[in-house]
């Protein structure tokens, strides 16, 4: 009887271990996806993603000219003698009012260091002085030729899915911006395997989504887009590349304008429009009221390589200097200023709100 119950608990202990071990198997067992669905480090797909996440540093060129790089605010500059401070980008226009006020002048910025830059692997560097960040803007490609991809951008947060071959951890990573999406493909190691939880939508540079729902889509989608916008990082603060026509429009056609401020050979000849107010009608017409007359006009739009075009047409003798092609400096939604060079002279001239 001993003998049986020895030979039973053997029996029971052996089958309890095949058991055991068949679970623990079960629980380690991965399948990987197909190789065309994975994105792997050194791939092609890597070097095209991490293009798009690049830190574009365009938008400050004003003052750096140097599109791989990025100033950190808050910022003191003297412009032309006159010290501004930034604090966003917002505050570059007051950079760019200071070098556009009058058109015979040698513009000189100085910047007052030590400053810290971001560069476009978002790598962060102490600069002491205009030498050093000379050195750094010689290693910059200008004029859309970077590394940069800007003609798309991931709308986040974007989830990755994360596999390790060695190791067989699988995890989800939620990425929420640029920096992070170049990082997490920066650390990839050469036994992971990473793959978009799809779908993922990416935003053109007009503004347009589209849905992708596999990598093979999305890394053809990104080579083909490329060359597809005009990406205006060069140094020409004026020429506003990117404006929307229509946007533009919108905008002038929506209430009432003042002219602030008119330049014209080297003169401030504001006066000669204060009492007047204009209105823009979406059918190519204006008005023009000094609050006693009141004239009519017609105004077009012209689009161009160079940016957008602003024509005006009246007769009214008092009026007759804005009948010109204006060149559009900038707008938003309070302030247009416009440009007209012609005859060897250049003229300014600034719509405002009342």
């Amino acid at each position: 009887m001993m003998k049986t119950g020895l030979l039973f608990l053997k029996l029971f202990m052996l089958v309890l271990f095949s058991f055991l071990s068949g679970c623990q198997e079960d629980e380690v067992t991965v399948i990987n996806p197909p190789a065309d669905q994975v994105i792997k480090p050194n791939s092609e797909e890597i070097k095209l993603l991490q293009r798009v996440a690049l830190k574009d540093g365009s938008s400050d060129n004003i003052i750096d000219h140097a599109s791989c790089l990025s100033l950190l605010f808050p910022l003191k500059v003297t412009v032309n003698g006159i010290v501004v401070f930034i604090n966003s980008d917002d505050d570059l226009g007051a950079v760019e009012d200071i070098l556009d006020e009058f058109i015979d002048d040698d513009d000189e910025i100085e910047i007052q260091f030590p400053i810290t830059v971001t560069l476009e692997n978002y790598d962060q560097v102490i600069v002491d002085n205009q030498g050093e960040l000379d050195n750094l803007i010689e290693g910059c490609i200008e004029g859309g030729l970077d590394d940069d991809i800007e003609c798309l951008d991931f709308k986040y947060p974007v989830k990755v899915s994360l596999y390790n071959s060695g190791s067989q951890v699988a995890e989800v990573v939620t990425i929420g911006d640029d920096e992070q999406l170049y990082n997490f493909f920066i650390d990839l190691k050469n036994d992971d395997l990473a793959n978009f939880i799809f779908p993922v939508t990416v935003i053109l540079s007009t503004g347009t989504e589209a849905l992708f729902y596999d990598n093979n889509s999305l890394r053809d989608f990104i080579k083909d887009t490329i060359y597809d916008c005009d990406e205006d990082d060069d140094d020409d603060h004026n020429d506003d590349d990117a404006v929307d026509e229509i946007a533009f429009q919108n905008v002038m056609t929506d209430g009432e304008w003042i002219i602030t401020y008119y330049f014209e050979d080297r003169e401030d000849k504001t006066s000669k429009f204060e009492n007047f107010s204009l209105v823009f009608s979406a059918d190519g017409t204006f008005t023009a009221t000094n609050g006693i007359s009141l004239f009519q006009g017609t105004w077009q739009i012209k689009a161009d390589d160079n940016g957008l075009e602003l024509e005006f047409d009246i007769g009214e003798e008092s009026l007759k200097e804005l009948d010109e092609n204006w060149k559009l400096i900038d707008f938003d939604d309070g302030k247009i200023r416009l440009r007209d060079s012609s005859g060897g002279n250049t003229t300014y001239l600034t719509l405002e709100r009342p």
